[in-house]
């Protein structure tokens, strides 16, 4: 049996101010699991910033050679992770290549907007199609407006608990398993709401005032590392949390141009 495990990350590539799958690799790298990156969409520039980058879609196509190739030659995966993917081709695309491998756990990504909005280019149709990933993902990772969207209930500023309990109930009757949603105001506070079997729970955490590009993407990293260590879903937020803190305190030391994104280099050994 080969001593680490396997993840298939299909997510974007941004050359330049560390986002997407660029900020993903090192981390997974250094918690010991085996990164194969399956690019959803190249970029020359991370779209915080930069102006308008070039871009380079990928074709769904693409991903099911990939998948057919893996198959014949007995190439197995322990998660796939889904995250940018761009359009709505590119969801049918994905889907198709988590079906060739039904061993592998799922977790998703879904982006597509924040702070009640659709990002650029991302709209209802766009919503609509990602919601056939909702079952057969293990585990999502909304925000808070992405989980609105995706349970078809109203973006409120500032919910209650039993909003938040009904968004989830709504994720889980469209097929929803686990899930962490980020970015959830209760008040005055800014937190985190995980469901995990079935039952609810908010965790306070206390947030950088600095903020960053590219810190969800790094979010995204420990959570999926820790997953594929075992680790519990509530410890495992804690970790996740704790690293981008760090993270963000140690980019705001420098005086250099935010835009290039979170100094995640000097961080790593923290997650050995």
């Amino acid at each position: 049996m080969k001593p680490v495990k396997k993840v298939a990350l299909l997510h974007d590539i941004c050359a330049v101010g560390k986002a997407g799958a660029m900020n993903m690799i090192p981390i997974l790298h250094t918690m010991g699991i085996e990164v194969c990156l399956i690019p959803t969409m190249l970029l020359s520039t991370h779209t915080g910033g930069y102006g308008t980058p070039a871009v380079c879609p990928i074709s769904p196509e693409y991903l099911k050679q990939c998948a057919k190739h893996y198959k014949k030659e007995n190439i197995k995966f322990d998660v796939i992770f889904v995250g940018y993917l761009g359009n709505s081709d590119m969801i049918k695309g994905v889907l198709d290549f988590i079906e060739q491998f039904p061993e592998a756990k799922i977790i998703t990504d879904t982006i597509m907007g924040d702070n009640g909005k659709f990002y650029r280019n991302f709209n209802i149709s766009y919503l609509q199609a990602l919601r056939a990933l909702l079952p057969i993902s293990d585990l999502i990772l909304p925000n808070y407006t992405e989980a609105c969207f995706l349970a078809e209930m109203k973006y409120k500023e500032n919910p209650n608990l039993d909003y938040l309990d009904a968004i989830c109930k709504k994720l889980i009757e469209f097929g929803a398993k686990d899930m962490v949603i980020t970015s959830v105001a209760l008040g005055e506070k800014i937190g985190i709401l995980y469901s995990e079997n079935g039952r609810n729970d908010y965790l306070f955490l206390e947030c950088e005032s600095n903020n960053i590009h590219g810190t969800g993407d790094v979010f995204d990293g420990v959570i999926l590392g820790n997953y594929m260590r075992n680790i519990t879903l509530k410890e495992n937020i804690m970790q996740a949390h704790k690293f981008v803190k760090a993270c963000i305190a140690e980019t705001y030391q420098y005086p250099y141009d935010k835009r290039e994104g979170i100094l995640l280099e000097k961080m790593l050994p923290l997650l050995v």
